[in-house]
C-alpha cells in the first residue's frame, strides 16, 4: 500500500468520530438533495475547524464501535470528487476544494470513500438553505463542537477561536510564500543546548526503551508487535512547567481537540476503543502491542508514555514492514517522505503540549532515533516523479539518534527548516543522499493542508 493511501487507511483502522473526523452512512449524493445538504454542513464545519475527514459507509454499533452500514452501493464510483466539489460550490462561500479517495480498510479489505477537507483561510459560511430548510441553514458559519457535532458557534469564545485559526492559517500561507521567495538563503540557525541539560531527557529515553523491551520480550516470537526488523522513536521534554497537572488531567489534555495530520498520529489517545491508556508511575502509558499481539503489525503496535513534568516518548515499528510493501519484503524499504511526516507530527505535538501545559513559550528538547536501517533502500511514493531509481540509495549503518533544542513557539513557523536540518544526517546514512529542502517544504505543505 503506497504511503499516501496508508495515511487515509489509518483512519479506518479504529474508526471514530472526532472534532476533525465525521462518519456518515451511505449517503445518496446523486439524487437525495437533503443528503447533499447534510454533507455540505459537515464539510463547512470541518473547513472552519482547520481541516479534517469525512468517512462514508459506517455506523455506530451498540458497543460503541463502528461497522459497515447497510445499503452499500453496488459501485462506489457514485462517490465522485467532482460531485463532492459541486456540493461545496453550491452551498459554501467562499468555495474550497476537497479530495476524495476510495480506501481499503486494514484487516477487512472492505472499501470506503473518504473525503479530505482542507483548512479554510477565512471563515466559510453557507450561502443557501437545504431542501425545505432541512440539512443546512443559509448564512451560518458552522464549526465542529464537542459531541462531536457540526453547529454554529454558540459563544464569543468559539467565535474568537474560529477567527484566530483563520488568522494563523493566513500567516502560515504567508510564511510559506516567504520561504519560496527566499529559497537558497541561509537556513534557520538552531543553537544546541548545553550537554548537561540533556540528562533528564536522556534518562527518560533509556527508561522508556527499557520498558518497551521488557514488554516486547513477553510477546510470542512471531508477533509483529515485537518490531523485529527495526523501529523509530521520538521523545521530548518541555523544560518550563511550573504548575503540574494530574495524570488523569494530562490524558484529557492530550486527547482534547487533538489536531491530526494523518489517520494514525503519534501518541494516539482514542481511549475506550482499543487504545488502553493506564496510569504508570507519575504519568500515563499506552501499549498497543498487548492488544491481539498475533494480529498486530509493527506500524500499529505503538508504545508511548507521558508525564505531567513534560516528558513524552513514542515508539512505533515501520509501516514498510507491515506486509503492505509488495513486491518488496519487510526490512528492505524506508519511505523517502515518511520520516519527514513522522518527525514533523512529533514536533507539532511538542509545540501543542508546551502551549497547553505552560500557556506560554517554553523550550523543547527533542530526540528521535531510527533502528534497523542497514540494507534498506529509500523509496519515493508513486505520486512523485523524481527521474531516478527510487531504490538507488542503500543504508550502510543500522541506527542513528538525532536531537535539537528549540523554543516551542518557533516550531510551526519554522517547521520546514527544523525538520530539514534535523533529518539530513538520517538521509546521509543512505550513501550520502542529500535531503532536498524543497522536498521537505513540499511534503509539509501537503501535511499541513490535509492534501494527501
Amino acid at each position: 500500500m503506497p504511503d499516501d493511501e496508508r495515511r487515509l487507511a489509518d483512519l479506518l483502522r479504529v474508526p471514530r468520530e472526532d472534532l476533525d473526523a465525521e462518519i456518515k452512512s451511505w449517503l445518496d449524493l446523486n439524487n437525495n438533495r437533503e443528503h447533499k445538504a447534510v454533507l455540505a454542513k459537515a464539510l463547512i464545519a470541518l473547513a472552519n475547524h482547520g481541516g479534517g475527514f469525512v468517512m462514508f459507509g459506517l455506523e455506530r454499533t451498540e458497543n460503541g464501535t463502528y461497522a459497515e452500514a447497510a445499503g452499500r452501493p453496488e459501485n462506489l464510483t457514485v462517490y465522485d470528487q467532482d460531485v463532492i466539489n459541486g456540493i461545496v460550490t453550491y452551498y459554501a462561500e467562499p468555495n474550497f476544494h476537497c479530495g476524495l479517495e476510495i480506501v481499503e480498510q486494514p484487516g477487512t479489505g472492505s472499501q470506503y470513500p473518504i473525503i479530505t477537507v482542507p483548512a479554510g483561510a477565512v471563515p466559510i459560511r453557507s450561502k443557501r438553505n437545504g431542501p425545505e430548510g432541512r440539512g443546512i441553514t443559509q448564512n451560518q458559519y458552522y464549526i465542529r463542537r464537542p459531541g462531536p457535532s457540526s453547529e454554529p458557534p454558540q459563544n464569543g469564545q468559539e467565535w474568537d477561536k474560529l477567527i484566530r485559526r483563520c488568522t494563523l492559517e493566513n500567516r502560515a500561507d504567508l510564511l510559506a510564500s516567504f520561504r519560496r521567495i527566499l529559497a537558497g538563503e541561509a537556513p534557520l540557525t538552531i543553537i544546541p543546548a548545553q550537554e548537561d541539560t540533556w540528562a533528564p531527557l536522556d534518562a527518560w529515553v533509556e527508561e522508556s526503551l527499557g520498558r518497551w523491551e521488557d514488554k516486547r520480550n513477553a510477546l510470542p516470537i512471531e508477533s509483529g508487535a515485537r518490531c523485529p526488523l527495526g523501529h523509530w522513536w521520538a521523545a521530548y521534554q518541555i523544560t518550563e512547567i511550573n504548575t503540574l497537572v494530574t495524570p488523569g488531567e494530562l490524558r484529557e489534555i492530550m486527547a482534547h481537540e487533538r489536531v491530526r495530520h494523518t489517520g494514525w498520529p503519534p501518541w494516539p489517545t482514542r481511549g475506550g476503543e482499543g487504545i488502553p491508556i493506564v496510569a504508570q508511575g507519575e504519568g500515563i502509558e499506552c501499549w498497543l502491542g498487548q492488544n491481539d499481539p498475533n494480529e498486530r503489525q509493527p506500524a500499529d503496535a505503538d508504545f508511548w508514555r507521558a508525564t505531567p513534568q513534560g516528558l513524552f516518548f513514542q515508539l512505533r515499528g515501520y509501516q514498510e514492514d507491515s506486509g503492505e510493501t509488495e513486491p518488496d519484503e519487510p526490512g528492505q524499504i524506508l519511505g523517502l517522505v515518511i520520516p519527514i511526516w513522522r518527525v514533523a507530527e512529533c514536533l507539532l505535538h511538542a509545540q501543542d503540549m508546551a502551549t497547553r501545559l505552560t500557556g506560554e513559550e517554553a523550550n523543547v528538547l527533542f530526540r528521535t532515533g531510527w533502528t534497523g536501517l542497514r540494507d534498506r533502500w529509500l523509496r519515493a511514493p508513486p505520486r512523485m516523479v523524481l527521474g531516478f531509481d527510487p531504490r538507488q540509495w542503500n543504508a550502510d549503518e543500522d541506527s542513528i539518534t538525532l536531537r535539537l533544542s528549540i523554543e516551542s513557539m518557533r516550531i510551526r513557523d519554522n517547521l520546514v527548516e527544523i525538520v530539514w536540518q534535523l533529518l539530513r544526517p538520517l538521509y546521509q546514512r543512505f550513501e550520502f543522499y542529500e535531503l532536498p529542502r524543497e522536498l521537505v517544504q513540499h511534503e509539509l505543505e501537503l501535511m499541513l493542508s490535509y492534501r494527501f
